[in-house]
């Protein structure tokens, strides 16, 4: 018998309630709760950080995602060809919150590179995509009021971080 088999921990039987197995699959528009993600709680100090570690990088293209710790604030920089893109998720679509977002980089004179609209099943969200400065203390800044001012997040609030890098294209 493998050793690495526990006959009496193992089973063909579905949890209580689940009487398909496609019950086991997160319900639309919910799977970002059934997202089991342990990353390491981190703080808006931290912003700065991951942006010189964007900037350092001799990586093609490389980003870095902020994730606020409820997974309903999602933004992601990147930094590809000497440029900072940031990308904020507006989801659930919120027309309200998708003009407040615009709102405030156009007080900021800086205008929208692009808007994508997601409408997959398990996600419907408004995507849209705004050029940062290269100077990295402003960029923090930026992002930080936003998180603040625009997204609701309270100064003490714990951020997710997730560091991406590619070198082929």
């Amino acid at each position: 018998m493998n050793d690495f088999v526990n006959p009496n921990q193992r089973g063909v039987a579905l949890p209580p309630g689940k009487k398909d197995l496609i019950d086991m699959l997160p319900k639309p528009g919910k799977w970002y709760e059934a997202l089991k993600i342990h990353l390491p709680v981190e703080s808006f100090e931290q912003i700065e950080a991951y942006l010189v570690r964007l900037t350092q990088s001799t990586a093609k293209f490389r980003s870095v995602g902020i994730l606020s710790t409820n997974h309903q604030e999602r933004l992601a920089v990147s930094h590809e060809a000497d440029h900072f893109r940031l990308m904020v998720n507006v989801q659930p679509r919120n027309a309200a919150k998708e003009e407040c977002v615009l709102d405030f980089f156009s007080k900021m004179g800086i205008a929208p590179i692009s808007t994508k609209t997601c409408d997959l099943p398990v996600m419907e969200a408004r995507i849209l995509f705004f050029p940062l400065p290269l100077d990295v203390p402003k960029a923090a800044n930026l992002i930080r009021e936003l998180l603040l001012e625009v997204l609701g997040l309270a100064e003490d609030a714990g951020l997710h971080f997730g560091y991406y890098e590619k070198n082929t294209a």
